[in-house]
């Protein structure tokens, strides 16, 4: 199974590629139609716009001044919810270099979140009951209070979706006021393996809502019930 499953990835790799000249084409034939808009004005910086945004839609930001600080935010919160074992990425894809030791150190344990084939249903059920994931953000929008997280190796999407708190670890730098800009700075990082050698792009706007046919909005029902962004300043 694993080998058919690489066959099958190579051919769809294999034909993108080939097709890098003409999509270039069509990009440069079919400019957009206008530029983009521009954000909406406010008196706020693009930090307190982010947070208010995002405290609006029930999540929570946390300013930290460094990167102790951060850590120091980031066990607190794990602290005060219980949490001993968490998803998280690896430790050279988080923009805190210490933090994976730090858990550790306070007997944290970090699971392994990696799901294979045939063991996919077992392995999510295994890792059902973890409570806490933990991630990066690669950007962020001020005016809609969204965070993009790009997914890969050492990235893994569960960390950012499956335990009901989710806790966004990022750099105030990557703060951009809105979605073109925040585009510009992965492309500006990434160039073209951004969706070449990423599984995905996920935004991230508060924490999961589902809203039913009568209108009753209910948090994190698909997905985590509890959002915390750690802005690293």
């Amino acid at each position: 199974m694993p080998d058919s499953r690489e066959r099958m990835l190579a051919r769809i790799r294999s034909s993108l590629q080939t097709n890098d000249e003409l999509l270039a084409r069509h990009a440069d034939a079919y400019p957009p139609p206008h530029p983009p808009g521009p954000f909406v004005a406010t008196q706020l910086g693009p930090v307190e716009q982010f947070q208010e945004a995002l405290t609006a839609l029930h999540g929570r930001v946390h300013l930290c001044d460094g990167a102790d600080a951060a850590v120091a935010q980031v066990l607190a919160l794990l602290e005060t919810a219980g949490v001993r074992e968490v998803l998280a990425w690896s430790e050279d894809s988080v923009p805190l270099p210490t933090l994976l030791p730090q858990l550790q150190k306070a007997g944290i344990v970090v699971a392994d979140h990696q799901v294979l084939g045939t063991e996919r249903t077992d392995r999510l059920a295994e890792l059902e009951p973890v409570r806490a994931g933990i991630s990066g953000a690669d950007a962020a929008i001020a005016e809609s209070g969204t965070m993009l997280v790009v997914s890969g190796a050492g990235r893994g999407r569960l960390a950012s979706l499956l335990p009901p708190l989710h806790i966004a670890l990022l750099p105030v730098e990557r703060i951009q006021r809105t979605l073109p800009e925040a585009f510009a700075l992965l492309q500006s990082e990434f160039g073209a393996g951004l969706f070449r050698d990423h599984s995905n792009v996920t935004l991230i706007t508060g924490p999961s809502r589902t809203g039913d046919i009568e209108l009753s909005l209910t948090l994190g029902v698909h997905g985590p019930r509890d959002l915390h962004a750690i802005v690293i300043c």
